[in-house]
């Protein structure tokens, strides 16, 4: 179930330490992504955007800030691809396309929900 209360608005999760920004589609990837690397303490700042509408305010996130690289962990459909090129165009930043983590996966949940299956079986 995917639900919010109020209007839809950008999660970020800043650390002034790193000049780094990982930027997730949806907040299920980015705790995924957390549990499948074992993150207790994660050493970039994060962008979840909550659905790629908010991809607008993501982008003057990025640019409000001293960032230095960015991460995109975006799934891997059309609006992931849309998403991912909208960024490129408005940042003139190194980034990153993580999706090829989850190349045979829509997304990081999904990857991570398939890795744990196997795991357990």
């Amino acid at each position: 179930m995917k639900g919010y209360i109020g209007n839809k608005a950008i999660t970020t999760i800043k650390n002034d330490q790193n000049k780094n920004v990982a930027v997730f589609e949806g907040m299920m990837g980015f705790l995924s992504f957390l549990t499948h690397q074992n993150i207790t303490d994660f050493q970039s700042s994060a962008i979840i955007m909550n659905s790629v509408a908010m991809k607008s305010e993501t982008l003057k996130a990025i640019q409000s800030d001293e960032f230095e690289k960015v991460y995109l962990f975006l799934d891997n459909d059309n609006a992931g691809d849309d998403a991912k090129t909208f960024f490129t165009d408005g940042l003139d930043l190194e980034m990153v396309d993580k999706s090829g983590i989850h190349s045979d996966f829509k997304d990081y949940n999904d990857f991570w929900i398939s890795r744990a299956n196997k795991i357990e079986k």
